[in-house]
């Protein structure tokens, strides 16, 4: 702690300098105890630093660090120098602490680099070091007793600073810790903060001087005016000015502390809501508020006199482990009797009068509702009785800390709580809330009745906590429990609301002449009171019905007086159906299709969908535009509402504009069951659906508004335009339902026994819906329009939702249910083009559904050239060929190869694929290898095939195929000493998110622009093109092609027995014109990942086809052991490549090697670097970041003559490049004025390269080609060049030039691309070729090379418009 040294210090400083010593040594092993010694000074530590072996052996590269320490044992000496004069403490003491720093420089010194580290902080703590030779020369005798325990501590603190050091390089155990270990150690813990407590020890020290130096200025200026007034008076006022600065700070840092508190309150409250309730909802607070509207006025009171309700209400006792129920009151009704609304009432009582009876409290209620399956789970109901109490109580830390602590400690790890975390958070709740009470309404109406009462009884048992719960006898909990207390929803209890309701109903009738003068009105009431029989709802009916215009004055007077005592809710609806069966026909339709949708709906439809679909769905549309329909004026709106409620005679109500039934017990009465009678009621037959009938009419009219309503061309008029989606929904409300919702509707339409209906003329037979679907079928760029607005209105997650419910609704029909019912005018179809239809609409869901989310509009693009089908119309404008090696031929070999690459010439008429088969005995191998069995895979008969084909044409054509068989001591070398099982990260359709361990094979192999070279493995391969025989086709040079030091003759061997001790991480990179090779030697930082490669040599070499030999050239290697290096760029003519340097402390550096032979006294044998990061910093404003981070970001221009570097800028990932001449460099004007023939470096020259880059470009990680098409990036999904202007300027603009399959998306991003313009005679006039390009290590069983490599031609006048904007700036011409 910062204060330990104003603590007590023991009587003898030397027990606490004893102290220090033995806790020091105790740290350190016997071994390592050995090697200390006393230092009776900082020079006898300098002297013997000198004879440690690593200084004798680099003097030269150890000086700095030696310097670092002298300064710091010459900031050190004076500190020892008070202690022993002023502590007056024995002179040994000195001479342990040098021997301590002696011990630890010595271990140290075994690791590097980490012992400059070291010494650096040694030099960086100089000036931490406390200045107490200042103090004492200044005034000895009058340093405080402070000053004298900070100087003693200050010894302790010198010896934890050692003992920490120690314990980085050294293990448990004492030993010595491996470099690795302490590299972890060092990355993850930096030194500063492993010693950040030392640190601030020695702040603390410095403050003790600082403050004793203070002290001691003001004392010897009061002692220089002596005893004076003034001097009295300013010290005073020093102190008053201190101390109301102190109380200043101390104010405002509490002030920073509380807004720091605050905000961190504020995030926790708001990550628990988020926890609790991820989709929180209005729809509780909607629910409350209609009841409290639709509460009658002083109705709903008498419950408050209840005595049941009165003891539970006031009862705050707590409630005994062995009765659950004991604080639970439930209020048991039938159906229409009014419970919502006495329980909006009573939610109401509670909240304004339990404060006063029983102080603080918190009410928390929920309702249940059939209307939403959200609000019908349980787990709604509690998060929001959590959200609820949660917010009333977020200053309550009691509360806040258990919501906290409940998170925390769930093990699900998930973004939202488990239901049983729910349980636990309101059972704490129902302990720290001194008075909860929980109102729950409608529990017949949750999924779950009885699992909710079993939750939520069990919560607040043993607590104050209590519950009133609302609903009907029905639940299976209320029927089977004894001894609960109730209150009963009677007749009696009821009487007085429902009178004062018909009363006032009736009242109104009579004045508004809805009902002829009544002698006596309240026999009439009386008469209705008895027909409801406790019902509200029927209450309400019956004056709907009797204010209805279908009914003349007269004939409403008659439907009062004719009903009967305790009528059912039943016969009530029976009547109003036959009140809309009376209506014109037009009218009958209309409510019939309006109840339909209200009752059978997937979610509550709002009123311009329900009037979109009912009135609109077959309206005749230009097919020009969806657009044309403009959405509908309130004034019409607000018509359709009023129709809809009048036809429906009041069974249907509008609210928060959603088009509802005005109760639960209306839709149990409208949906029929199977073996319903319907007693020669016409009109209940009409109107009543039986589940399969009610969602064949919805699917049947959701297909026929697609059919109606969607295009045959684009949603927006124009293939390269996004639609907007918000203008299509307020044109098309239904649209968004429609495309939703359909599968639903189609797996309800299953079929089940039927029973005799009535014939009405316009129902929808069964299955009829399956002929509307074929219907929209018969347009392909229907069904394109259909896909469009699918991925537009509902997106990538709902519709990968409604393919699975479309496959269950195919898995059912398969399952054994009427295949009649499939049939579709043809009766030997069956089912097959649904199962078609599916796995069409599926394919392109798993290829194309995120690009179609971001961009839907593409579907009318590359998307139908990659997924074919005959349900939509292929693109004309894209054609694409896939030669990927698939088959070799004879039961020997492999069913697939194990590597595959490609490569197509520098002119782009020819691609060359290099795959490497094993033969099938290594492939069953491969599937149970061993790592103990790797010396017995089968190696022999590998073979190496190599196709060369002309891709001039739409369809490619074979130009040649040269089968060369492999080196098995090669091949067995590389399986032995490479093959591993490594955490791969699954990606595409096998993507699981967790790495898993599986086999793995680096396979070294290269091709040469030109295609006559390639390098397999140890073996470089020269093709000879016009040879006639495949065997006079190939000449191979077989090169130990090794990494190792600078030097370049000192690596390279010729024996194969060699083979086995090759290192197995290696890849190649060849010049364009294949005459030189560099080999990139690859590690590993953790042995069983190869996620973390980094490359540490680089060795080049140069064929020679004169001598058929393949000679080493040059090596290359950083200067710091961990840094990683990577070849970007060969240059096209000279020996010279592109290198991006990766190393700690200067990341991200780009050098320029010269790796041939010396040329002059100026041009060195060995490699010679330039670093070219200082010119990217010249770029200003700092729009350009940092530089070659990946190999694709850097490259020769294809006249050799500039680098190219793309870098990120603000207005991408990728911008404008940095162009930088090569000639403002020495070594490459020495170098090109040596080596270039004189034509090649003239202007003409230069042009004629520049023009072909004009034409072909490369994108990929490892190179890239230059010009005026700069590579701007391609995605997972896509591809997108950038064009560059003239000379100095630069217009750049975004263009994107071709989609492609998600499952190519990983196999397109890693591979080289190259897009080439052909013949403008051509319609199809660009050329895109995808290659497969060499992997660090391969696996059987990739999807992705079954599609690799491939051609692909398309017309530009396909191509999307450029998104154009303002460039940055850029270097050189």
């Amino acid at each position: 702690m910062l204060n330990d040294a104003s603590t007590e210090l023991p009587t003898d400083p030397e027990v606490l300098f004893s102290k220090a010593r033995d806790t020091f040594l105790a740290s350190v092993s016997a071994s390592e105890r050995s090697l200390y010694a006393k230092c009776l000074s900082a020079g006898e530590l300098l002297k013997q630093l000198e004879s440690f072996a690593h200084f004798k052996k680099d003097r030269a590269r150890w000086s700095k660090c030696f310097n670092r320490i002298k300064r710091f044992a010459d900031h050190l000496e004076p500190y020892f120098e008070v202690v022993g004069i002023f502590v007056s403490s024995h002179p040994e003491w000195t001479a342990i602490a040098w021997g301590a720093l002696r011990l630890v420089l010595q271990l140290a010194g075994n690791f590097g680099s980490h012992f400059e580290k070291f010494s650096q902080i040694l030099e960086e703590l100089c000036g931490q070091l406390p200045g107490y030779e200042k103090l004492v020369r200044l005034a000895p005798k009058e340093l405080s007793s402070r000053f004298r325990h900070s100087l003693v501590r200050l010894y302790q603190d010198l010896f934890e600073f050692f003992k920490a050091t120690v314990s980085v390089f050294t293990q448990k155990d004492g030993k010595i810790k491996r470099t690795p270990v302490v590299i972890s150690q060092l990355l993850w813990k930096p030194f500063h903060v492993r010693y950040g407590n030392f640190l601030d020890r020695l702040a603390f020290h410095r403050s003790v001087c600082r403050d004793e130096r203070e002290q001691m200025t003001t004392k010897l200026i009061i002692d220089e005016h002596g005893r004076a007034e003034g001097a009295r008076i300013r010290q005073d006022k020093y102190h008053e000015d201190l101390e109301a600065y102190l109380e200043k700070v101390h104010k405002i840092d509490s002030e920073i502390q509380d807004s720091k508190a605050r905000a961190m309150a504020a995030q926790t409250f708001l990550d628990i809501q988020k926890w609790i309730d991820p989709f929180p909802s209005s729809d509780q607070q909607n629910i409350l508020d209609d009841a409290q509207t639709a509460c009658e006025r002083n109705t709903a009171q008498w419950i408050f006199q209840n005595e049941e309700f009165s003891q539970w209400s006031r009862s705050n006792d707590i409630s005994s482990e062995s009765s659950i129920h004991e604080n639970s009151l439930f209020v048991i009704g039938k159906p229409g009797s009014g419970k919502t609304i006495l329980a909006a009432s009573v939610t109401d009582w509670l909240e304004s009068n339990l404060e006063s009876l029983r102080g603080d409290c918190c009410v928390a209620r929920y309702f249940f509702s059939y209307r939403s399956a959200q609000l019908r789970q349980r787990l709604s109901a509690y998060t929001s009785i959590l959200s609820q109490i949660l917010h009333q109580h977020r200053d309550c830390e009691a509360i806040i800390e258990l919501f906290s602590f409940i998170k925390a400690s769930s093990k699900s790890k998930q973004a939202s709580a488990t239901s049983k975390e729910l349980v636990a958070l309101i059972t704490g709740a129902a302990q720290k809330v001194s008075n909860l009470t929980l109102v729950l309404d409608g529990l017949d109406e949750c999924d779950a009745p009885d699992q909710v009462i079993e939750d939520i009884s069990r919560a607040i048992r043993g607590s104050r906590a209590k519950m009133i719960v609302f609903s009907r006898p029905s639940v299976q909990f209320l029927l089977s429990e004894l001894g609960l207390r109730k209150i009963s929803l009677g007749c009696s209890e009821l009487r007085n609301d429902i009178q004062k309701y018909l009363h006032r109903r009736i009242q109104e009738a009579i004045r508004r002449r809805v009902l002829p003068p009544i002698e006596n009105p309240n026999s009439t009431v009386e008469q209705l009171l008895g027909a409801a029989d406790g019902m509200f709802i029927w209450a309400r009916l019956m004056m709907d019905y009797i204010n209805s215009p279908a009914l003349t004055r007269q004939s409403r007077l008659v439907a009062l007086r004719s009903v009967t005592r305790h009528e059912t809710i039943e016969k009530m609806y029976s009547r109003i159906l036959n009140l809309i069966m009376d209506k014109i026909r037009p009218e009958r339709e209309m409510a019939k299709r309006v109840l339909a949708w209200v009752t059978w709906a997937a979610r509550p439809l709002t009123t311009n969908e329900v009037m979109d679909i009912v009135q609109r769905y077959k309206t005749p549309l230009d097919q020009s535009n969806l657009l044309e329909l403009d959405s509908e004026p309130d004034d019409e709106l607000l018509s359709f509402q009023e129709a809809a409620v009048f036809v429906c005679a009041s069974l249907v109500e509008v609210a928060d504009n959603k088009l509802r039934l005005i109760h639960q017990s209306a839709a149990e009465f409208l949906k029929a069951s199977s073996d319903e009678t319907f007693d020669n009621d016409a009109a209940v037959e009409y109107f009543k659906f039986l589940k399969e009938e009610a969602h064949d009419q919805l699917a049947t009219e959701c297909f026929y508004y697609l059919q109606h309503r969607l295009p045959t061309r684009p949603l927006s008029g124009d293939m390269k335009l996004r639609a907007e989606s918000t203008l299509i929904k307020n044109s098309n409300p239904f649209l968004e339902y429609a495309l939703r919702f359909w599968g639903q509707h189609l797996q309800g339409s299953l079929p089940s026994p039927r029973i005799p209906r009535l014939e009405v003329a316009h129902d929808p037979r069964p299955g009829q819906a399956i002929d509307a679907l074929k219907s929209i079928l018969n347009s392909q760029t229907r069904v394109m329009a259909w896909l469009e607005a699918q991925y537009l209105l509902i997106g990538e997650d709902s519709t990968g939702i409604l393919l699975n419910e479309f496959e269950q609704y195919l898995d059912a029909v398969n399952g054994g249910t009427d295949s009649q019912f499939l049939r579709t005018g043809d009766e030997t179809d069956g089912n097959d083009w649904l199962r078609k239809l599916h796995k069409a609409f599926s394919e392109l869901h798993a290829d194309w559904g995120a690009t179609l989310n971001q961009n839907s509009h593409h579907i009318w693009g590359d998307t139908t050239a990659f997924t074919k089908s005959e349900f939509w119309r292929s693109t004309g404008a894209v054609s694409v060929s896939s030669l990927a090696s698939k088959s070799f031929g004879g039961l020997n070999y492999a069913s697939k190869p194990l590597v595959s690459i490609s490569k197509d010439s520098s002119c782009g008429e020819l691609l060359a694929i290099l795959s490497i088969w094993p033969t099938r005995d290594f492939e069953e191998f491969w599937s149970h290898a061993v790592e103990s069995a790797l010396h017995q895979a089968p190696c022999e008969g590998w073979t190496a095939r190599y196709e060369v084909w002309c891709i001039n044409s739409d369809t490619p054509s074979k130009v040649r195929e040269l089968r060369i068989p492999l080196d098995s001591a090669e091949v067995r070398a590389q399986v032995i000493g490479a093959m591993r099982k490594k955490r791969v990260i699954s990606v595409g359709s096998e993507y699981t998110g967790k790495p898993a361990f599986k086999w793995t094979l680096p396979f070294p192999a290269a091709i040469g622009s030109n295609l006559n070279l390639m390098v397999v493995l140890q073996t470089v391969y020269s093709m000879d093109k016009s040879a006639s025989s495949d065997r006079a086709a190939v000449q191979l040079y077989r090169v130990q092609l090794r990494g190792g030091g600078h030097h370049p003759q000192q690596n390279f061997s010729s024996h194969n027995d060699d083979l086995q001790h090759e290192r197995s991480y290696y890849s190649y990179v060849l010049s364009g014109d294949g005459k030189y090779v560099i080999r990139q030697d690859i590690k590993f930082l953790i042995p069983s990942i190869l996620e973390s490669p980094f490359i540490n040599t680089l060795v080049a070499y140069e064929a020679r086809s004169n001598t058929e030999a393949v000679v080493p050239m040059n090596s290359y290697r950083p200067h710091h052991p961990h840094a990683s290096v990577h070849v970007c760029s060969i240059h096209p003519q000279l020996p010279f490549a592109l290198l991006s340097l990766d190393e700690p402390g200067s990341p991200n550096r780009i050098k320029l090697w010269y790796f041939g032979q010396q040329l002059s006294k100026n041009v060195a044998s060995i490699s010679c670097t330039i670093d070219l990061t200082a010119t990217l910093r010249k770029v200003d404003d700092g729009q350009l970041s940092a530089c070659g981070r990946q190999n694709g970001d850097l490259k020769f221009s294809a006249c050799g003559t500039q680098v190219i570097v793309s870098v990120s800028s603000l207005y991408g990932p990728q911008g404008a490049p940095v162009v930088i001449p090569l000639d403002q460099y020495a070594l490459y004007t020495e170098v090109a004025g040596l080596l270039l023939q004189p034509e090649s470096n003239d202007p003409a020259s230069t042009a004629r390269a520049q023009a072909q880059d004009c034409s072909s470009l490369q994108i990929t990680k490892e190179s890239m080609k230059g010009g005026r098409l700069v590579a701007a990036g391609n995605t997972a999904s896509g591809l997108s060049i950038s064009t560059l202007g003239g000379a100095r300027t630069i217009d750049l603009g975004s263009q994107s030039i071709l989609s492609f399959p998600e499952s190519w998306g990983r196999m397109v991003s890693e591979s080289g691309v190259t897009i080439r313009r052909t013949s403008p005679a051509r319609e199809k006039n660009i050329k895109i070729v995808l290659n497969l390009v060499s992997q660090p290590y391969y696996t059987y069983g990739n999807p992705e090379e079954d599609s690799l490599p491939a051609v692909v031609f398309k017309d530009s006048r396909a191509l999307l418009p450029p998104i154009h904007r303002t460039p940055t700036r850029f270097l050189g011409a």
